[in-house]
């Protein structure tokens, strides 16, 4: 081997030349293009896990970078592990939870355990996305709810609620639990309380059936 095949050889990649925040954010864009390519697919947990495979640099990149960590899904397919995971992984990072694929009357142990961990840190909960989920876990999720406040909470969302439940729920909005919310979206079988006290902030709210 000649003296520039040695000197090519020893010549990183472009990409391992990348600064930590700049490779950071690609792995973002991946995951997000992930996302909406599959989204039935568990994108956090196969596609992080190929990421790691692919060098020790971005192993503790991926490991050790909050902001890699904040998207938290509460699915069937998401074990509690997985969920205290992230908690502990995002640091005191804000969290954008979304709650999904939660069906039948029975409330799954999973479930509970999952917003145990989750509620114990509402004070990082940045936005709160409900989507096809029945009634009786919309009710369990409401009644852990009414016990907090939520000071980073910025955008609120309750969509596809099922329809086995006849007649319709009531959400208390009050501007102490909320103080900082800008966006709230109601769907399905959920109204707000005529009690409610809108925050200052709400610059967006959208009601529908």
């Amino acid at each position: 081997m000649n003296k520039v095949e040695k000197l090519i050889k020893q010549i990183l990649p472009p990409i391992n030349r990348l600064p930590n925040e700049i490779l950071v954010e690609i792995f973002k864009l991946f995951i997000l293009a992930c996302t909406v390519a599959s989204p039935n697919c568990d994108v956090h947990r196969h596609r992080k896990r190929q990421l790691v495979c692919v060098s020790r640099r971005w192993r503790d990149l991926i490991l050790h970078f909050p902001s890699l960590w904040t998207t938290i899904n509460v699915t069937p397919k998401w074990s509690p592990a997985f969920v205290k995971t992230h908690i502990f992984r995002s640091s005191q990072s804000l969290l954008d939870i979304n709650i999904s694929s939660w069906q039948g009357h029975i409330i799954a142990q999973d479930f509970h355990t999952s917003m145990d961990v989750l509620i114990g840190c509402a004070k990082r909960w940045r936005s709160l996305v409900i989507d096809n989920v029945d009634v009786s876990h919309i009710t369990e999720i409401l009644n852990r709810m009414k016990r907090h406040i939520f000071p980073s909470l910025v955008h609120l969302s309750f969509e596809c609620i099922g329809l086995s439940h006849r007649g319709q729920m009531v959400f208390e909005l009050y501007t102490r639990m909320y103080p900082h919310l800008e966006h709230l979206k109601l769907g399905g079988l959920l109204n707000i309380s005529t009690y409610s006290k809108v925050s200052p902030c709400l610059t967006s709210l959208s009601l529908h059936q």
